[in-house]
């Protein structure tokens, strides 16, 4: 027997000396006590539309400033044009790049 078949068998039998552990004899009539004592926390009415309403407000809060950034910024082509009208470049409506 070479010595990783040694090793083998003796990481095999190193649990042979154990004791196997006993559960403790109530623990089945503990857990269905904390089961039965559990209470359902219903959510109110009034917590349901307030949260509702909340998220409401933000989704359109944040809709309302998106529409608002979105038309607030020229587009790149009005800014190029302006660059070039200043510098009297090129137009850059009459590039043909084909």
């Amino acid at each position: 027997m070479n010595s990783k078949d040694q090793w083998i068998k003796e990481i095999e039998n190193s649990l042979s000396g154990l004791n196997l552990v006993e559960p403790n004899p109530y623990l089945f009539s503990k857990i269905m006590n904390k089961l039965e004592q559990r209470t359902v926390s219903v959510l109110s009415k009034k917590w349901l539309w307030l949260s509702l309403s909340a998220v409401l407000v933000l989704a359109l809060l944040n809709l309302l400033i998106m529409l608002y950034l979105t038309n607030s910024f020229k587009p790149i082509n009005s800014d190029l044009q302006d660059l070039s009208n200043h510098y009297k470049l090129f137009s850059t409506s009459t590039l043909n790049y084909n």
